[in-house]
C-alpha cells in the first residue's frame, strides 16, 4: 500500500447549528447530497453530523491535494451498513482511510488517501 496524502479538519459545530436546515436548504444543498442530507437530518441532533461530514469532505481534499480539480460537492460521505463512514468521488467508491469524531462543541476527520 502507498501512502498518497492525509488530511484533517475540524469545525465548530455552532456553525451549522446557526442555519437550522428547514431555513437554510440551500446551504445545505449546495455542500451535501441527498443520502447525506437524509442521513443527518434523521438524527436528534443532525448539526453534529452535518458539522462531521463536512469536516471528512475537507479532510479527503486535504489528503488528495486537488482542491482545484474537486469540489466539496463533489465528495460523498456515505455510512456504510456497519456504521462506518465511506468516501465516494463523483460517485465512484474510493479506497480512503476515513475517522471522524464529536465533542459538544467540535467535529473532527482524518482521512489516509491510499492506493
Amino acid at each position: 500500500m502507498e501512502i498518497l496524502g492525509i488530511g484533517t479538519d475540524i469545525e465548530d459545530m455552532a456553525r451549522f447549528r446557526k442555519k437550522d436546515y428547514h431555513n437554510y436548504t440551500e446551504f445545505y444543498k449546495k455542500f451535501f447530497s441527498d443520502r447525506e442530507i437524509e442521513y443527518c437530518i434523521q438524527k436528534s441532533d443532525p448539526y453534529t453530523s452535518f458539522a462531521g461530514k463536512f469536516c471528512a469532505k475537507e479532510s479527503v481534499l486535504k489528503a488528495i491535494k486537488k482542491n482545484n480539480i474537486f469540489k466539496i460537492s463533489n465528495i460523498e460521505i456515505i455510512n456504510n451498513k456497519a456504521g462506518k463512514p465511506e468516501v465516494f468521488i463523483n460517485s465512484k467508491k474510493m479506497n480512503y482511510f476515513l475517522s471522524i469524531a464529536h465533542s459538544n462543541d467540535s467535529a473532527i476527520a482524518f482521512c489516509v488517501a491510499y492506493k
